[in-house]
């Protein structure tokens, strides 16, 4: 061996010695060298490679969990592969993040919902369930006529009152102070009453005075006696609703003569792909709006369901007269309605037709002590205009798409809160292979989506509309 050839030979056992060393201390069990190995990663119904991952039983729906043959995915440690094999929602895919940042103004509504908290649903139709708190206000039905110790109320809402319940009448006074009743007993709708304050007594028992019909009455607490050990039960059931999910989609083809042609205009597949996303975004936004549920059978496809859109699940409702314009107090009105008589939280989002928000910008806000202010926010990629008041707080926004479903002078008050999207086959890009199946020479892939949405406890979710004679 020449000189030469030892200092190699003796060069490539130096290189070897170091390497061993390195690979020891950076956790290689046998010291060896790892060699990393790619392999093609199928897009499901595809033959054609469209990325590469290190070699393996690829995982589940194309993860690139890595199993031995024969065995479970082994699971450690928090890892995005780990994290969306256990949590699909966890991570935000790259495709829902994409749609949120095409133009989320024009589809506020829509833009709302994809950030609105999800739920997964294993069937295409779902139902969900809401239970309001009991009103606390209702009305004489007929004239109470007064002048005896105990008198027969008949009223609109009986179950809102339990025997030893407390009622308050505002209207009728006794000795300058509302007048107060105690029920002692019911039978139907009418309530057997005994006056607690009044100003006229029989055997150390105060009258109850006349109540004439249609005065409103309000539930206080409940009275119980020393000997008292239970009283009435609370009722309540909830209300239960349901809707389908949709699959919507979105389909992008770019032929090859396309891609290969010299052009005048920037214009490439991800452009095409970006006005199309804006198209289907459009689209979900009507159908959200004012889509009606339902399904019809097509000979050849099968079943086709159509999802509800929010103006058919929300009970709230304010009519505005449509003669006169906007000013402070109806406003005020407006707020009382959304704010009062639900569970709702105490800021609401007030999407709003063209005319609706020109109405409303020209009334004067400015009021002393700050009662009612404007503050610009951002919110979930969106700029709101912040309307505060004693009640609570209105997040404002145009959406666009009220002008060309003909309703400029409307809007709709979600409380976001209550707002779900129930998702059936989460959002998700899939190559269409038509060179392979000698459709056509393009490429091809589509965006699919199967959900709905359902807003819970209805009445805390107001449809805002301009009639003639309205309030």
């Amino acid at each position: 061996m020449t000189k030469k050839q030892k200092i190699i030979v003796y060069a490539i056992a130096a290189i070897a010695v170091i390497i061993t060393v390195v690979c020891w201390l950076l956790g290689f069990d046998d010291g060896g060298v790892a060699l990393a190995v790619v392999t093609p990663v199928m897009t499901p119904g595809d033959n054609k490679p469209d990325s590469v991952q290190p070699e393996g039983e690829p995982g589940r729906d194309g993860l690139g969990i890595h199993v031995p043959e024969g065995d479970e995915p082994i699971h450690q440690g928090v890892s995005i592969d780990n994290a969306l094999l256990e949590q699909p929602g966890l991570i935000a895919a790259d495709i829902d993040k994409a749609i949120l940042a095409v133009r989320p103004e024009a589809t506020p509504l829509a833009t709302v919902i994809r950030q609105a908290t999800r739920r997964t649903t294993s069937s295409i139709q779902f139902k969900w369930a809401s239970s309001d708190v009991k009103a606390f206000n209702s009305k004489v039905k007929t004239q109470v006529t007064g002048g005896t110790v105990k008198a027969s109320m008949e009223v609109y809402d009986p179950d809102l009152f339990a025997v030893t319940s407390t009622i308050l009448v505002p209207a009728v006074k006794v000795g300058g102070k509302p007048l107060m009743l105690y029920v002692e007993s019911k039978s139907g709708s009418t309530l057997n009453v005994l006056a607690v304050n009044g100003t006229t007594k029989t055997s150390g028992q105060y009258q109850v005075p006349e109540i004439a019909a249609e005065t409103v009455i309000m539930r206080l607490g409940r009275a119980a006696g020393e000997k008292d050990v239970q009283t009435e039960s609370y009722t309540s059931y909830p209300t239960t609703m349901d809707n389908y999910c949709q699959a919507f989609k979105c389909q992008v083809e770019v032929s090859e003569w396309y891609k290969r042609s010299k052009k005048t205009l920037d214009w490439e597949k991800q452009d095409v792909k970006e006005a199309a996303i804006y198209e289907y975004n459009l689209e979900m936004e009507r159908t959200f709006i004012i889509g009606q549920k339902g399904s019809v059978y097509v000979p050849g496809k099968g079943t086709i369901y159509t999802t509800d859109g929010v103006l058919n699940m929300m009970e709230g409702d304010f009519a505005y007269d449509s003669d006169t314009a906007w000013d402070y107090p109806r406003l005020i009105d407006l707020t009382k309605t959304v704010f009062t008589g639900n569970n709702g939280g105490q800021t609401r989002m007030f999407f709003m037709g063209s005319d609706l928000v020109a109405a409303i910008s020209k009334i004067e806000l400015t009021r002393t002590k700050e009662v009612t202010r404007t503050v610009q926010v951002d919110k979930l990629g969106m700029k709101w205009n912040a309307i505060e008041f004693n009640f609570g707080t209105l997040l404002c926004i145009h959406i666009p798409m009220f002008d060309e479903l003909g309703m400029s002078d409307a809007g709709i008050i979600i409380d976001p809160q209550f707002l779900y999207k129930y998702v059936f086959l989460e959002e998700k890009d899939y190559a269409l292979d038509k060179k392979k199946t000698g459709e056509a020479n393009v490429d091809a892939e589509v965006t699919t989506e199967v959900c709905g949405i359902a807003l819970k406890y209805p009445k805390a979710h107001v449809f805002v509309h301009a009639q003639e004679g309205g309030e």
